[in-house]
């Protein structure tokens, strides 16, 4: 439950409250044969007048083939897509099997397409949707950015259930809000917000969030840890201090206190002490970070984010001095980056020590501003593989050789965490890391992912 997707959650319980009805189907590229059957299975169960699929970049066409094979079978049934990369580029999506192209917020454009459809109405003026006809495509400009969340009814959790092994549930998400005020050149949300007009960087109503929360704690009484998503949780000052108030009011009246994590972004001369305090009060005691590079002049020059790594550093202290515990996430083989650029990572890794940590090897996300900025370099040239999708290199760096990039990336656990954690659970995790990076052996493991194999990995990094 704590990895829903949240788009097409909040699409689903919308065209419920409708009158509509939705079945869900959980797709894997990794597993294309047996996805495809469950997909045609689904549609034969379900008979439904459209199928809507969503996909982010690396994963569009796998999603395409599907359709394809399902307009085989099924030639009249109406097909369309939506999401961040389509969004981007609408174009190749027409250019093959779909019907239509969902462009920037889907909840209101598929409610209407759903409601036109049953009532007999011509759909072709629907605001965010592009449509495929017999006269060319018709490209409809988009509405404005939703910009009270607090008007769509909560998140359809109902429909993953099937999905989703009960006993599983060690904490669930809740969305805040959507958008990011911030221009990281390897994220989309520059160009997203580009797409429509209105504030893109929208905070659902404290009261709205509690509720939420409250109706949530009865579903799942046994979950006691939250994580509270957004794409940044300290932009707005006094919004995150009615929050706080609000959790902490709520937390009183509970035998047993609610955990909760998020995410937080690191600012230049930012009171970490202040943010940190009203969120202890409020058990927000867990906090994602982007690092994403040690080299200030990487994330200045490169990704467009601008601290130092003392603001880092500070960011750390002050975590722990209020009892909270943060995990970063790191990215390597970027555009120039030099191995000595990599090392700068992995001394502020281990000066601050995160709790946990993540490590991805640069993917150039079609239509950001990097990926433009790899194309101009001639680092791209022709259609770069998913493979190992941001575990593996695509792209050929002249300043950090591909060779030193993978054993930096094998051994990054090692370098960060010697002397600090026993050494034959850091060799373990090297072990594991080399093992998943041969395809035929990460196909024949990646469906044991929650079972002993991982299990065995996390333990060993505990530790």
């Amino acid at each position: 439950m704590e990895q829903i997707n949240f788009g097409i959650s909040y699409i689903s319980s919308l065209l419920k409250n409708y009158g509509h009805t939705t079945r869900l189907a959980v797709l894997g590229s990794s597993r294309p044969k047996q996805s495809l059957s469950l997909l045609l299975r689904t549609i034969d169960q379900f008979a439904p007048d459209i199928v809507a699929f969503s996909a982010v970049a690396t994963q569009y066409p796998f999603v395409e083939i599907l359709a394809r094979e399902v307009k085989k079978l099924h030639k009249d049934l109406y097909q369309v897509i939506g999401g961040p990369h389509v969004t981007l580029h609408p174009e190749q999506a027409l250019e093959g099997t779909f019907n239509a192209v969902c462009l920037s917020e889907g909840e209101h454009a598929l409610l209407e397409l759903a409601n036109s459809m049953r009532d007999g109405r011509d759909q072709h003026d629907i605001c965010n949707f592009w449509f495929r006809t017999e006269n060319g495509i018709v490209r409809n400009p988009t509405r404005p950015f939703l910009e009270n969340l607090d008007e769509l009814p909560f998140p359809d959790r109902e429909m993953w259930c099937e999905w989703i092994k009960q006993a599983g549930h060690s904490r669930l998400s809740i969305l805040l809000g959507r958008g990011c005020p911030f221009k990281c050149t390897y994220c989309s949300n520059h160009t997203l917000r580009q797409k429509a007009s209105g504030k893109y960087v929208r905070f659902r109503s404290v009261p709205n969030i509690l509720a939420e929360i409250k109706h949530l704690h009865q579903w799942f009484p046994f979950v006691t840890e939250y994580f509270l998503e957004v794409e940044t949780f300290n932009v707005d000052k006094e919004w995150v201090r009615d929050l706080c108030n609000g959790l902490h009011e709520y937390n009183s009246t509970l035998p047993t206190r609610l955990t909760f994590g998020t995410n937080i972004r690191i600012t230049r001369d930012a009171d970490f002490n202040e943010l940190f305090a009203a969120c202890a009060k409020a058990n927000i005691t867990k906090f994602t970070v982007g690092l994403e590079s040690g080299s200030e002049r990487i994330r200045s020059e490169i990704m467009h984010r601008y601290y130092t790594n003392a603001d880092v550093i500070e960011m750390a202290r002050a975590a722990r001095s209020h009892g909270c515990s943060f995990g970063f996430q790191n990215l390597i083989g970027l555009p120039t980056e030099t191995e000595e650029d990599f090392r700068e990572t992995v001394t502020l890794n281990r000066v601050c020590s995160p709790d946990w940590y993540w490590l991805s090897i640069f993917y150039p996300y079609p239509g950001t501003d990097l990926a433009t900025k790899c194309i101009d370099m001639g680092l791209i040239s022709g259609v770069l593989s998913t493979v190992k999708e941001r575990a593996k290199p695509v792209i050929s760096l002249p300043t950090f050789p591909l060779r030193r990039l993978r054993k930096c990336y094998f051994w990054f656990e090692y370098d960060v965490f010697r002397g600090k954690k026993p050494l034959y659970s850091l060799l373990v995790l090297v072990l594991v890391k080399k093992l998943f990076s041969v395809p035929a052996v990460y196909n024949a493991i990646f469906p044991l992912q929650r079972s002993f194999v991982f299990r065995i990995v996390e333990a060993a990094f505990k530790r």
